[in-house]
């Protein structure tokens, strides 16, 4: 079902949502930005040091987050409230979607997670933070199997930044051809 259905999106927002503390709302809404959660990225991201308690008691609310490994220290959202949520985000407090993106990256970034930081830098609008990252990567992109990922992060990239770094171009073009 759609994100659009708006019976749905209204349901979820009024009956789910609404009925959540304002603290609980707010970390629903600005953690949305993230695929996936642990305690420590939604401290980062959202500069506070209730993750942990929000994701259990998310938990134990079945709120519509699955945990994602047997340790219950990584969960996601259900897509569809996932989606809600972000729609909302970006509806009520659009201002704050670049800086909750440009914080996971940079949390993603110091961990060495390359698929984390050149999502959230592209969704941050850090185009340049995406290509650096690409440039210095996509030779191990390309050598674990994960050449489909490195070119779409290319075409994502504005022509403009791409001029920046014709490495990314030639790469793209080698692993174009190598396919």
């Amino acid at each position: 079902m759609p994100v659009d259905d708006r019976f749905l999106v209204d349901y979820l927002w009024d009956e789910v949502v609404l009925r959540q503390t304002p603290e609980m709302r707010d970390f629903l809404m600005r953690s949305a930005v993230l695929e996936r959660l642990s305690s420590q990225l939604c401290d980062a991201v959202l500069e506070r040091r209730a993750g942990a308690d929000m994701l259990l008691e998310l938990e134990r609310s079945n709120l519509f987050v699955i945990p994602l490994d047997v340790a219950r220290r990584w969960f996601r959202y259900h897509t569809l409230f996932r989606a809600m949520l972000l729609r909302q985000l970006e509806r009520y407090a659009p201002e704050r979607v670049a800086d909750l993106h440009r914080r996971a990256s940079a949390w993603f970034a110091d961990r060495g997670d390359v698929h984390g930081t050149i999502e959230h830098a592209i969704s941050a609008g850090d185009m340049h933070v995406a290509a650096d990252t690409l440039r210095k990567n996509w030779l191990a992109l390309y050598s674990d199997g994960k050449a489909n990922d490195a070119i779409g992060w290319i075409d994502r990239l504005p022509p403009a930044t791409i001029a920046e770094y014709p490495d990314l171009a030639l790469a793209r073009g080698g692993v174009s051809r190598a396919m």
